[in-house]
């Protein structure tokens, strides 16, 4: 007995333009979809002037919650899920991103990490990762975060926001 496949497109658009007594087209396609172990999208796209010359690019992204890799219960803390990007324009440029968030069982703490790689045909590769927190109280907030890459370049920031209460008394 065969099977029947059926593929449902989930977005698609093309445009022109024309500026300059330039044109430039551009076509795309797109495709998400929840399965049992997550979600995931594909997406490409090409564009082309009016020589003919074109650029063609690509996108997949998943998301597998933590308790489908773990095999336990929906978690109501900790981190929630791995979140995966992967891009490349088939000219030797190519990233991925992976990611993860979460927070405290009462919401007050929220966090989360990256990192990835950058491959790129005209300069050296790149990698990087990355972190941010961030507490919330009654009083405001204080966030954080801290990322490095390949490059030696390195950032640390902190933020925090203030409420303040203004109380009338006759």
């Amino acid at each position: 007995m065969r099977k029947k496949i059926t593929v449902h497109l989930s977005s698609g658009s093309w445009s022109d333009y024309w500026a300059s007594g330039q044109n430039r087209s551009n076509y795309s396609i797109g495709y998400s979809n929840s399965t049992s172990w997550g979600s995931y999208s594909v997406s490409a796209q090409r564009s082309w002037n009016e020589d003919g010359d074109t650029d063609d690019s690509v996108y997949l992204s998943f998301t597998i919650p933590i308790e489908k890799l773990l095999g336990t219960e929906q978690r109501t803390s900790g981190f929630q899920s791995i979140d995966t990007q992967i891009s490349s324009d088939f000219k030797g440029n190519n990233q991925l991103n992976v990611s993860s968030s979460g927070y405290s069982d009462n919401a007050r703490v929220s966090y989360s990490v990256n990192t990835g790689y950058t491959m790129n045909k005209a300069s050296k590769d790149l990698s990087y990762v990355g972190g941010y927190a961030s507490y919330e109280s009654p009083w405001g907030t204080l966030a954080g975060s801290i990322s490095a890459n390949s490059d030696n370049s390195r950032q640390v920031s902190l933020s925090t926001t203030v409420v303040l209460y203004c109380i009338a008394v006759d």
